[in-house]
């Protein structure tokens, strides 16, 4: 992930267009594939053949212990159930994204975790997790004080659903991390004393206040930054989405930042990639759950020349709807079990 990020033709292939033709807009279902071959000394051979020195992704956001609870139904007020299976695992969206990035890379320390985790017995469950990943987790980062975050989950799948829903039940620590308690020595100790060189800092959307001075830090020494957008979270949230290369975001966020009139969610995709983020974004995706998710590449050949704002090729809200019934056709094989063919949907329901 962190060498495609830091890839050179990366910067100049992008900018503030959406690119043409259905390839440059994904329906993500795809199983991701390791394009490496490794090599001595944490070196990692990239597609184009050349060799470099693997870097580190620095998270700076949630992290606590989910309990996923599996039922066959959902409980009626009052009402005694047991579960089918019960499991303990860490959540949180920068603990999530970094366990991926740690799997997908045999370099020591190629995942840095910089948040805030309780003194107490959720805590040590947490850390004790996060050390099965092996030393391509690091943990050396987090602060520790209060009570540790922890989710209760209830996962149902039945007959009347056709998909599987979640119930989160979240209980925040006591003591979350305080802009306070960081200091820009602390902060610059992250870049100066991390194991490994930092490619890419990523930010899940919390500590916002905290995580915008890390963020001015990583800017400065040139690396590249991804911040995720779920929901709004005041200015600081907005400020750092102004300094990201690259953007994640829900399918809520654009409506929610940008309402409009036809409740239109590529009017409002469209205007969050104008206004909320800067020219230096690259890439913005958004997550359609189930769905898949859309992405727009942005190119300055296609920036309108009188207002400056992105030019989209093709309408976001067409493309959804095909992914729709892409969404809805394959589902319908499954359910017949006759194959499923994606030349029976539009042509950008494959990718």
């Amino acid at each position: 992930v962190t060498n495609f990020l830091s890839s050179p033709t990366l910067s100049s292939s992008f900018g503030r267009r959406v690119l043409p033709s259905s390839r440059r807009v994904h329906i993500t279902k795809t199983r991701r594939r390791r394009r490496k071959v490794s090599l001595n000394n944490n070196e990692t051979l990239l597609e184009g053949g050349c060799c470099e020195k693997e870097k580190a992704v620095l998270g700076v956001g949630s992290c606590g212990l989910d309990i996923l609870a599996r039922l066959e139904k959902f409980p009626q007020p009052d009402e005694k159930t047991r579960s089918e299976t019960l499991v303990m695992e860490v959540g949180g969206n920068c603990a999530n994204a970094l366990t991926a990035v740690s799997r997908l890379s045999e370099a020591s320390s190629s995942s840095i975790l910089f948040t805030k985790i309780g003194d107490d017995a959720t805590g040590k469950d947490i850390i004790s997790i996060l050390e099965r990943e092996g030393d391509t987790f690091d943990t050396s980062k987090v602060v520790h004080g209060g009570t540790s975050p922890s989710t209760y989950i209830i996962c149902v799948k039945d007959k009347a659903n056709d998909d599987p829903t979640r119930t989160c039940i979240h209980t925040p620590s006591n003591e979350p991390l305080m802009n306070s308690e960081v200091t820009d020595a602390d902060i610059d100790s992250l870049f100066a004393s991390s194991p490994r060189e930092i490619g890419l800092a990523y930010f899940d959307g919390r500590l916002t206040d905290v995580a915008l001075r890390i963020a001015i830090k990583a800017r400065s020494l040139g690396i590249k930054i991804l911040v995720e957008a779920e929901r709004l979270r005041g200015d600081d949230l907005d400020a750092l989405l102004k300094l990201a290369d690259f953007c994640v975001c829900s399918k809520s966020y654009p409506q929610e930042k940008h309402p409009n009139d036809t409740n239109s969610f590529g009017t409002a995709l469209t205007e969050m990639a104008n206004s909320t983020l800067s020219d230096r974004c690259k890439l913005l995706i958004a997550t359609l759950g189930s769905r898949g998710s859309v992405a727009l590449l942005f190119d300055d050949a296609s920036v309108d020349t009188d207002t400056g704002a992105t030019v989209l090729v093709r309408s976001v809200d067409e493309i959804i709807e095909e992914m729709e019934r892409a969404f809805q056709s394959r589902k319908q094989s499954e359910e017949s079990g006759t194959p499923y063919s994606s030349s029976s949907s539009s042509s950008s329901s494959s990718s």
